[in-house]
């Protein structure tokens, strides 16, 4: 078994665990991982499942700084098939992350990686 394949075992085991526990938190944390795995593993369609899977989660538990590094993992997949789709998500990311600086009155750390990203895909 190569490292993609044990890492994307080890992640669907936690995953297992916490539904179990019913902890949605780390629920959303697993589904991101699997999603970047499988990312790695050129499996695009299943990785925006898994990281729509934790979006979703984020929303549900109103946790908005996660909901944008979704949103930035949502970007990176869709980059390889469309540029517009992946900054429409990175868009998405960004809004997030200014409401998060205008709500407590300094910028997340995260909005430069997402502005840094936007520049780049719009050349």
């Amino acid at each position: 078994m190569g490292k993609l394949q044990e890492a994307l075992a080890s992640h669907n085991k936690a995953l297992k665990i916490h539904e179990v526990l019913n902890y949605r938190a780390e629920l959303a944390a697993d589904y991101a991982n699997i999603g970047n795995v499988l990312d790695y593993m050129d499996k695009y369609e299943e990785a925006l499942d898994s990281h729509n899977k934790a979006l979703k989660i984020h929303e549900e538990l109103d946790d908005r700084v996660e909901m944008a590094r979704d949103y930035m993992n949502i970007g990176i997949v869709l980059y390889k098939r469309s540029k517009d789709e992946a900054l429409k998500s990175f868009y998405n990311a960004l809004t997030i992350l200014q409401e998060f600086e205008r709500e407590n009155g300094y910028p997340h750390p995260l909005a430069d990686e997402v502005n840094k990203t936007i520049s780049i895909l719009k050349g």
